[in-house]
């Protein structure tokens, strides 16, 4: 494509407040503020985003960009002050990061979804949410979203399950939905030399904030098992919840109940910049998750040389292939059969990180990742072919 005409693009990232969304978007930004491409960027980012870019000493505002403090979705005024900035700006597009941005905008609009509970939920998750006022809520929730993702003018997500999803519900073409891969921050590459082997206490990562899809409720069970396999070993599952949220006094409650208290241990959320340091210390990355679209656990683990045990569905074998260990959704058994395989087998655990080292190969680098979502937007705002 050429690169001749230079667009202004407003990259929306005020939605961002917690998760794996935090660090995706970091990465596009720092790209961005590197790249020679022909775009002109002015960034829009929650106070979630800006914290995490002043950890790589970057800080947008006020020359690059402005910082809310409060999330559209959550505030009539944000929305109102979102929709100010792009209209002051005179702008080429906008591009939302992840959506719903909750706003009308007045350019061609490019919008990241990465909800799969509105893309691709199946009957097994939501099998989770609880009775019947839950679903109801559900239902309301997902056609409010719905809604407001289909305001947008183009769409990117990140795994074909979720655009296949989008097809069906939100009646979209699919040529209107890009694909750009997630991946790993380059970060994580100096952990490709990293050696492994078992030593106890055995350490199991799950790295994630609390969500009901991520199923973390599993994990004291999945311990209480792994106590009666593994009865001579000392092991810890260890979490990264807030400190003092519901999610760490649900699992807590748990862990005492079932007599495992000793084996969950939550360290608090973890910075971008600490992942890699994280992951060095771990032994097996267990993700009990029951939705997903593409976590980026999932090739951190592998970049890391860190085997993983997931759950056996479609979006965790489209993205792992044969460099993970499934086992079956809800199946505390299973998934403690799963890990202590691992344990029992030096053979095994080292044969799950050569296969995630050359699997997390064919994910694309940031640069790549970057450079695929400029097409999109160019696509958007071209005829194809880069000019305007």
């Amino acid at each position: 494509m050429s690169q001749t005409y230079k667009y202004k693009v407003v990259l929306n990232a005020t939605p961002l407040v917690m998760g794996g969304s935090l660090q995706a978007c970091v990465a596009f930004i720092r790209e961005a503020l590197a790249a020679d491409d022909g775009i002109d960027w002015w960034f829009l980012v929650s106070a979630e985003v800006d914290r995490e870019l002043r950890r790589f000493a970057i800080n947008i505002s006020p020359l690059q960009g402005h910082v809310f403090s409060t999330s559209p979705a959550r505030s009539k005024p944000a929305r109102k002050k979102l929709l100010a900035e792009v209209e002051s700006l005179n702008a080429d597009a906008a591009f939302t990061f992840f959506g719903p941005a909750y706003v009308d905008f007045p350019v061609p609009h490019l919008m990241g979804v990465a909800n799969g509970w509105i893309t691709h939920s199946s009957r097994i998750a939501l099998g989770t949410r609880g009775g019947i006022v839950d679903l109801v809520k559900f239902a309301m929730s997902f056609m409010y979203k719905r809604y407001w993702y289909r305001r947008a003018d183009r769409w990117v997500v990140e795994a074909s399950c979720a655009r296949d999803g989008m097809v069906k519900r939100f009646f979209v073409e699919s040529d209107s939905i890009s694909i750009v891969s997630n991946s790993c921050a380059d970060s994580y590459r100096a952990n490709r030399e990293l050696t492994r082997s078992i030593a106890e206490p055995i350490r199991l990562l799950t790295l994630s904030a609390y969500y009901k899809h991520k199923n973390l409720e599993i994990i004291p069970s999945v311990a209480l098992e792994l106590k009666k396999l593994l009865p001579n070993k000392k092991f810890e599952f260890r979490v990264t919840l807030e400190k003092g949220g519901q999610g760490e006094k649900k699992l807590f409650s748990l862990s005492e109940q079932l007599g495992v208290a000793e084996h969950v241990i939550n360290i608090g959320p973890v910075p971008l910049t600490d992942g890699p340091a994280l992951y060095a210390e771990t032994d097996i990355t267990f993700m009990p998750s029951i939705l997903e679209t593409f976590s980026a656990v999932y090739p951190e683990a592998m970049m890391s040389g860190c085997p993983i045990v997931t759950t056996d569905l479609n979006f965790a074998k489209d993205i792992c292939g044969d460099a993970a260990s499934y086992y079956s959704p809800l199946d505390a058994k299973a998934a403690a059969k799963a890990i202590a395989s691992l344990v029992n087998d030096s053979g095994a655990f080292n044969a799950l990180v050569d296969k995630g080292r050359k699997r997390v190969a064919e994910f694309p680098s940031q640069a790549a990742k970057y450079s695929a979502y400029v097409d999109a937007i160019k696509v958007m705002l071209t005829d194809g072919d880069g000019s305007k």
